[in-house]
């Protein structure tokens, strides 16, 4: 890591079970494969008071063959946050398809209450989705 700020030497970090510690969230297989779903960062509570992992939703909805991206968000609503989520498809992607997936997938708590497509994400200059220019996008025209 030289050339990069780091000093040359680093104190090690604490261990637990074998795993280092950091802001990313997980889940292991019965082979102990490990599967990320996003960063701890990225997460929010509900209206209802459910912890959503922005992750689980994005890996359903990027399931589906026409969708080449998802912004999970949290959107303000008179009760709490609602969950947002706005998918990037340069195809036809029915709505109740994208629904009915993330029915059969992942538990009640975690289905958008808004869900629209859009056929490009809008973009910061470095690439990544622009999270506050998709939530005025969601927030201006949602099922």
């Amino acid at each position: 890591m030289e050339g990069y700020g780091f000093p040359p030497r680093l104190a090690p970090r604490e261990q637990r079970g074998g795993w280092w510690p950091t802001r990313d969230v997980g889940s292991l297989n019965a082979a102990g494969s490990l599967t990320l779903a996003g960063r701890i960062d990225d997460c929010f509570k509900t209206a209802s008071g459910y912890l959503v992992n922005p992750g689980e939703i994005t890996n359903v909805l990027m399931s589906h063959p026409a969708v080449s991206d998802v912004v999970i968000l949290p959107l303000a609503s008179s009760a709490g946050a609602d969950i947002g989520a706005l998918v990037e498809s340069d195809g036809a992607v029915d709505l109740d398809t994208l629904h009915a997936a993330v029915a059969r997938t992942l538990p009640p708590w975690l289905h958008p209450q808004r869900l629209a497509v859009t056929e490009k994400l809008p973009r910061l200059t470095g690439g990544k989705p622009d999270r506050a220019a998709c939530r005025a996008l969601m927030l201006g025209g949602t099922d």
